[in-house]
Parts: C-alpha cells; sequence; structure tokens
C-alpha cells in the first residue's frame, strides 16, 4: 500500500539485530507492533524506554503494562485483527502530536519507574527479603 500510493516518510525495517535497536527507535516518533500472540511484549519496554508511545492490542501482554492509568495512558490498545481501529489511533497520532508526546513522556516515565535495572533489582531483592524473613 505504502508504495502503490507512494507515501512518503514511511518505513518498514524488519527484524534488526540489538546494535540497531538504539538508532532505529531512535528515528522513530511511534512503535506500532499489533500483535495477537505477544506474553509479555518485551520489545513495547525497549520502545518505551527510547521515549516512543507504543500501539499494541488488548490481548496478551501489553494490556498488563500499558494504559493502566487513564489519566497518563503510555499509548494506544486497540481490539486484535481491528485494522480500522488501527487505521484510526495512527490518524490520530499523526493529527495529534502533543498527545503523542505526552503518551511519550509517560512511557518513558513507567518504564524508569518499574523496568529499570535499579527497580527490577528492588524487586528481586524484595522477594528475597520476603522469603528470608519467614
Amino acid at each position: 500500500m505504502v508504495t502503490k500510493e507512494r507515501i512518503d516518510g514511511v518505513f518498514f525495517v524488519g527484524w534488526r539485530g540489538h546494535e540497531d535497536l538504539r538508532i532505529g527507535l531512535g528515528c522513530a516518533d511511534l512503535m506500532v507492533a499489533p500483535s495477537v500472540g505477544e506474553a509479555f511484549g518485551a520489545v513495547y519496554l525497549e520502545a518505551m524506554s527510547a521515549g516512543l508511545p507504543v500501539v499494541a492490542t488488548n490481548t496478551g501482554g501489553p494490556p498488563t503494562v500499558l494504559n493502566l492509568h487513564a489519566r497518563a495512558p503510555e499509548g494506544w490498545l486497540i481490539p486484535p485483527d481491528d485494522e480500522d481501529a488501527l487505521v484510526e489511533v495512527l490518524v490520530e497520532t499523526l493529527t495529534y502530536p502533543a498527545e503523542r508526546r505526552a503518551r511519550a513522556d509517560a512511557a518513558q516515565a513507567l518504564v524508569r519507574r518499574g523496568y529499570s535495572w535499579q527497580a527490577v533489582a528492588a524487586k528481586v531483592a524484595g522477594v528475597y527479603e520476603s522469603v528470608r524473613t519467614r
């Protein structure tokens, strides 16, 4: 569709190794991965840590970490296999860059708060401490 319609500025990069991840995410405005089979979705957290809001489906892992607080959503959750909903969200992200930026900021804050090395280490230490004191 993008090639057929000669739409500029849209790139489908496919799989890339970790050495390319930082550069690729740094060039993006949005992470769109409407997978219906993500058990957890580290790819979303990687994008969020780079300051990108994400578009994901409301199935599997993404709803367990995204948009848990309606006042500060980190991205957009859409129904699986709903092309119309995906198009609607993509148009919204392009039409309202301030909203995209607000969600990007919330996404990066969420990752720092709950998924940074320090946050994960504190959670693991807490588990060990709770077992030790029993």
